[in-house]
């Protein structure tokens, strides 16, 4: 059945009352995710309330650029690297004379000893019988003293003086000594005194040497 209602029946919109609209508020609520499952072994990834990816946005724009740290060698000018590894270089060489210097100086005393010495045999046409001449040269303090023992008449022996060696470690230089046909007389030999790259000859004259002036 219709019912109908009448226009007399409907309350003018005067006659409402009016009610007061309540402000709408919007209540956010941050949803703490469950923790995700990870491999075992590993702690759950928690953000503490706030999405992973807003936590780290959040990271991302508070932190401020550090300054890099500046290394040593950026702060030195080239040339204090250049001057230790001339340093160093010149300190390798030094010493690199010093150890061949001090090689030298422990060969030549052990094959000549202190005073620098040698001994040589040889037939120069001084004998009395069938033994050769024996012969010492040697280094005494820069000064060439040779000494002949004449074979089967070592009690004639004779000293030739030789000439003086200068310089820096003059004692220790080291004297060779050897016999040359002589010039004069095939029977005879003259005798040659050599020491740093120089020659001294002694001439076989009347049985006995006479050094021979440059």
């Amino acid at each position: 059945m219709q019912t109908s209602m009448k226009t007399s029946e409907i309350a003018p919109q005067s006659a409402l009352r009016h009610r007061r609209i309540a402000p709408m508020t919007e209540e956010v609520r941050f949803v703490q995710p469950r923790a995700s499952l990870t491999r075992a072994g590993q702690e759950p990834h928690t953000t503490g309330g706030l999405p992973a990816g807003t936590v780290n946005k959040l990271t991302k724009t508070r932190q401020l650029p550090q300054p890099q740290p500046r290394g040593l060698m950026s702060d030195m000018h080239w040339s204090l690297p250049a001057g230790l590894a001339m340093l160093v270089m010149v300190l390798v060489f030094w010493l690199g004379q010093m150890a061949i210097n001090w090689g030298m100086t422990t060969y030549d005393d052990i094959r000549y000893g202190r005073p620098r010495t040698v001994q040589a045999d040889a037939f120069v046409g001084h004998e009395s019988g069938q033994a050769p001449s024996h012969f010492i040269a040697l280094n005494d303090h820069g000064r060439i003293e040779i000494i002949e023992f004449p074979g089967g008449d070592p009690a004639h022996s004779r000293i030739f003086m030789g000439p003086q060696i200068w310089g820096n470690n003059a004692d220790l230089v080291p004297i060779n000594i050897s016999f040359v046909p002589s010039t004069t007389d095939p029977k005879l030999k003259d005798m040659q005194i050599s020491f740093q790259n120089t020659h001294i000859l002694f001439r076989n004259e009347k049985g006995t040497f006479v050094m021979q002036n440059n």
